[in-house]
């Protein structure tokens, strides 16, 4: 039987303020942040939280760095998708990482996921565009997730 590190738990997102809760449990059982309204608003929110309140998105970094939703390099929009949310959720860990409470034990179980999406992208890079414009890939693709419009095209 695995156990789950206590800060990943689902129960940890009471911590996040009450308007982010909703938006990360929908992005959970979404499987990404798109579409899930974390864009905007509640990104800005991010920046005005404690660091207690930040530990609450854990919860959320574990399930969407899930190597299982890692999409296939055949399905472009897909891609597109799955990596801003991606990124978004690296932003969100590095900002977690930042607080002086995060639980360092919780990360053993949080680096293979991270690395998985970090693999993807490195073979994305390679396969698609060559290094000379991978600036410019994540360029676009924060775009994507900052600019809701942006996601429209995708569907």
């Amino acid at each position: 039987m695995t156990t789950i590190h206590p800060a990943l738990l689902p129960r940890n997102i009471s911590k996040l303020p009450f308007s982010l809760q909703r938006v990360v449990r929908i992005a959970m059982s979404q499987g990404s942040w798109i579409g899930s309204g974390a864009s905007g608003t509640a990104i800005q929110q991010l920046g005005a939280m404690s660091p207690e309140q930040t530990l609450g998105l854990l919860p959320a970094i574990y399930v969407l760095l899930d190597p299982s939703s890692i999409p296939s390099l055949d399905t472009p929009a897909k891609v597109l998708c799955g990596l801003s949310s991606a990124m978004m959720t690296w932003s969100f860990l590095e900002t977690s990482l930042r607080a002086p409470t995060f639980p360092r034990a919780a990360s053993a179980e949080l680096w293979p996921r991270l690395w998985a999406w970090m693999e993807f992208f490195s073979l994305y890079s390679e396969d698609v565009i060559d290094a000379s414009q991978a600036a410019l890939f994540f360029r676009s693709v924060l775009q994507v997730v900052i600019n809701p419009v942006s996601t429209r095209l995708l569907d």
